[in-house]
């Protein structure tokens, strides 16, 4: 009887320890501008909030005061740096509400939501 126990807890304690905790955090930013063609917007204030593999998943939730839009992550999650050196983390996703592919490129201070294929779309929010 011990050993079962004992082969119960073991099995348990592998299992425990072997789930991927994909680590929920959330980002708050203020302002945001908006690029179309590779044309700079104006600054606009605005209080948006990420949060990054809500629900213990790989989806990334914007809210927008009381709306809300989720992002499906669709595969791994790159890393680079920009020509200054500047590291990132890049994922593509699925935008829930009308299906497009959208790409989101994390800085430490920064996101950047590229809208199109060609990178020339985006908006970026600010910390």
């Amino acid at each position: 009887m011990k050993k079962v126990l004992l082969g119960a807890l073991l099995l348990l304690s592998i299992n425990v320890f072997s789930q991927e905790d994909k680590g929920t955090f959330v980002r708050k930013y203020t302002s945001y501008l908006v690029t179309t063609n590779n044309v700079e917007g104006e600054f606009k204030e605005g209080n948006t909030t990420v949060v990054y593999n809500e629900d213990d998943t790989t989806n990334i939730s914007i809210y927008f005061g009381d709306d809300k839009i989720l992002l499906y992550s669709t595969g791994k999650i790159e890393t680079g740096k920009t020509n200054s050196g500047q590291e990132y983390q890049l994922v593509k996703c699925i935008n829930s509400r009308n299906g497009k592919t959208v790409s989101l490129q994390l800085f430490e201070k920064v996101l950047r939501i590229f809208t199109n294929e060609e990178f020339t779309d985006s908006i970026q929010y600010f910390r």
